[in-house]
Formats: C-alpha cells, structure tokens, sequence
C-alpha cells in the first residue's frame, strides 16, 4: 500500500511540475527538470525524454529501484498535449520489475483533462496520434503478455478498444484515420474509419493485400495500395479510378490537382492530373551549374518533392515545389562515413542535416 501511494504521489509531483506558456508560436512544457518547446515534438514518434534512477527504502526497510523516462506528444495545432510517464521497480537483488506506465493529457491552458494508469510485465503506453482538435486520442498499450489499442475522448473515456496488433493509417492533419478491424493483414480488408470526433464507420475494402493507405495532403481523397492496384477515393469512399503498381508508384502533392509519380524504367518524376492523369510535367534528370546529372534518388516533404543525384564527391539536390518548379539547388558531401541525410522544411526554404555518423 505504501509503494502504490509512493507511485501516485510521484506522478502527482511530476504532474505538478508541468507548466506552459505561448511566445509567437512557441508552446513550451516543463516535464520533470526539462522544458521542451511543443513544436519540437515529431507529431508520429512523439519525443523522449530520458528520465532518472534513484533508490528508496520501504516500510519494510528493503531498498527498492526505481527508473523512470518520459514520452510526450502533441496534436498539429500544439495546443494540447499528452505526456506518458514510464516507471519500472525492483527490490535490491530482484531479477524481476514491476513496470507502470501513466498517461497524461493537457489542453493548452495547462488543465489535466485525464489520468490513465497502465500495468503489466515490460509494458509502455504511445499516442500514435492526438486529433487536430484534441478531441480524441488513439493510445497503443504494449508489453510482454499485452497488446492494446484505444480510441479515448479528451474525457478518458473509452471510444472503442481494439486487441491484438493492429494497422492504423493516419491523416497527415490528424483529421481522420483507418484502423485495420481484424488481425494485421489476415482476413477480410474491414476497416474502422475514424474522423476527428471520434466518430467512427465502417469500410469494407476488396480482397485482397491491402499494404497501405495514403492521404491526401488536404485529407480529402485517400489511395488504398491492394495487390498489383492502387485506388483511388474521395473521403465518401467513393471509387474514382485505380491504377497499376507497375506504373509507378503514385504520390499525393500539395494542391490535390496533381500527382506525382515515379516511372520505374527511367527514374523520372512525372507529375499528372489527379482526374485525367495528363502529364503536365516531367522531371528526368538534376541540374547543377550546367550539368545535368541522372537522378539518384527522390522523396515528398510536405507535399513538395526534391531529387538527388552524385557528382564527383557532391549529393546535388534539387527541390521542387508542387507545381514542378525548381526553387533550391543545394549540395552536401556524399562522404562514406555519412549514411544518410535528413532534409526538413522551415517556411518556404530547406535545410540538409546529417542523421547518422559511423565512427
């Protein structure tokens, strides 16, 4: 009894330490003895933040073990926010721990809306996502003998809970999302589909290997991947065409008039009609000063595009907004030592950063 109450006054403490505040579009929350800036937080993997181990003595006079860490996820509009506070114990000399994981959720005035008390062998609560509204969290609690997913209100109340591993497929605006309604890939393709609000309804799919669903940047269409297909839908899930695999695969942009896809004979990118799949523009190669290079690779980043391509000791990117327009030419080492880069963007600009190093 003493340890639980040990555990509740600790997640009152680290609760009570919680503060926020807006500067501009800042949004800052002090977790423990480490503030954090909202917007920081990467709104699919949500941000860790290491805790603290420290020992205390029982009633009993036993020593107990203690590790603590923190998770902390944010909706798209930062204005709230849920923290999942990870706690593991054992008696000096165990082999074995008791794990707890407590979820918390705040609205932007710093209110707790909910507490949530998970508990199992290796368990871990994660928010795959907070609605743009706040209304409505998706929660996955895991651990060694437990597979969980909710749907939770902003109240803590339970929506609906699902068991077992399951597909879930988000909107990039965390409006509406599909959560798969039977085990991973086996059985019928029957979908929950989940708005905003919490509401949900039910989608039958063809048969078939349902691999992914993609949004729309706008979440108003979605494409569903199923064998060799890729079909298209309005958000009535309405059919409006389908097309092969071996085509190329096919990407969503930014206005939602235009798709991008790549052609897998000639590495080009071609961008067409999202209706008439007209070909407006084509881009099959990258520029440098004079030069034009084959393209090496390419990717989406917020509903623009960019490709790669090596020149002597030189990755050359080129960026592309959605209509096809080459707006930035930048250029990084293609070192062996560096893996790989990681490119984001900041209002209309993009910045390479190095993500992995090998020593």
């Amino acid at each position: 009894m003493k340890t639980k109450t040990l555990f509740t006054a600790m997640a009152l403490i680290f609760a009570l330490q919680l503060s926020i505040s807006a500067q501009n579009t800042d949004r800052y929350v002090k977790v423990g003895d480490t503030t954090i800036n909202l917007k920081d937080v990467d709104l699919e993997k949500g941000m860790n933040i290491k805790g603290k181990q420290f020992v205390k003595k029982t009633g009993d006079d036993r020593t107990m073990n203690y590790e603590t860490s923190f998770k902390v996820f944010s909706n798209s509009k930062r204005d709230f926010y849920a923290i999942v506070f990870d706690t593991v114990k054992w008696f000096e000399g165990s082999s074995y721990g008791e794990y707890q994981s407590v979820l918390n959720y705040f609205n932007g005035n710093n209110e707790m809306l909910f507490k949530k008390t998970y508990t199992g062998l290796y368990l871990s609560a994660f928010v795959y996502y907070i609605s743009s509204g706040g209304e409505i969290l998706v929660v996955s609690v895991t651990g060694e003998d437990r597979e969980s997913l909710y749907v939770l209100k902003s109240s803590g109340d339970t929506i609906k809970a699902y068991d077992g591993e399951r597909n879930i497929h988000i909107g990039p605006l965390h409006k509406h999302s599909f959560i798969r309604n039977n085990y991973m890939y086996k059985g019928p393709n029957n979908y929950d589909f989940l708005d905003e609000h919490g509401n949900i309804k039910k989608i039958n799919f063809p048969d078939g290997f349902l691999a992914g669903i993609k949004f729309s940047p706008r979440e108003n269409y979605y494409i569903v991947s199923l064998d060799d297909q890729q079909l298209l839908y309005d958000m009535n899930h309405k059919l409006i065409w389908k097309e092969p695999i071996s085509k190329g695969f096919i990407y969503f942009i930014k206005d939602e008039e235009y798709y991008l896809i790549n052609n897998p004979t000639t590495n080009a990118l071609e961008i067409k009609g999202l209706f008439t799949h007209k070909t407006d523009r084509v881009i099959d190669n990258v520029q440098y000063h004079n030069d034009t290079i084959p393209i090496f690779r390419s990717y989406l980043v917020d509903g623009d595009f960019y490709v790669v391509g090596k020149k002597d000791s030189l990755y050359v990117y080129n960026f592309y907004n959605h209509k096809g327009e080459l707006v930035q030419v930048e250029t990084v080492s293609n070192c062996k030592s560096i893996t790989q880069y990681k490119v984001k963007k900041k209002a209309d600009r993009f910045f390479i950063n190095y993500r992995k190093v090998n020593r």
